[in-house]
């Protein structure tokens, strides 16, 4: 798909400070109405004149790609894990520790606060005793979906699947 495709869903006008990630703010939204058309403003410049820079028209049409694309199971994935996360942190079943798919948290968070313990035990004139593990293979193998409901239900999240 590209903005000259006579075919295209979407009308591109100029709209000055408009950066890529900035489209991609207002557009996603709209998208949840699916609209039979839609209007994009983006950049300084008119795509229809050429004048835009070939790679602000290519972001945009990734995007509206990238929109039409989310599928179904997508939004599915999203309702459930606001649904769960909102549970487990409702719940105070999250250690305090846990940084991956955390807002406000990041490995950056976790090597800080990391940093921080073992200063305050050298300090404290104690030893640091660090294992670091490679979790990259652990998530190759499909996960067993009897023993995912059985933790899942021991956290209190059950019913009908």
């Amino acid at each position: 798909m590209s903005a000259d495709d006579p075919n295209h869903h979407f009308i591109v006008k100029p709209f000055p400070g408009a950066t890529v990630s900035d489209m991609e703010d207002f557009v996603k939204p709209l998208t949840r109405r699916t609209p039979d058309k839609m209007i994009l403003h983006v950049g300084t410049n008119d795509l229809r004149s050429h004048s835009t820079p070939k790679i602000i028209a290519d972001s945009i049409v990734n995007i509206v790609t990238q929109i039409k694309e989310d599928s179904p199971a997508k939004v599915f994935e999203r309702i459930i894990y606001d649904q769960i996360y909102a549970f487990l942190t409702d719940n105070n079943l999250l250690c305090n520790s846990q940084a991956g798919f955390r807002c406000l948290h990041s490995t950056v968070t976790a090597l800080f606060e990391s940093t921080n313990n073992w200063a305050y035990n050298i300090d404290q004139g104690r030893v640091n005793a660090v294992v670091f593990l490679d979790l990259k293979k652990a998530f190759d193998t499909a996960v067993n979906h009897g023993n995912l409901l059985s933790k899942l239900n021991s956290y209190g999240l059950g019913g009908a699947v």
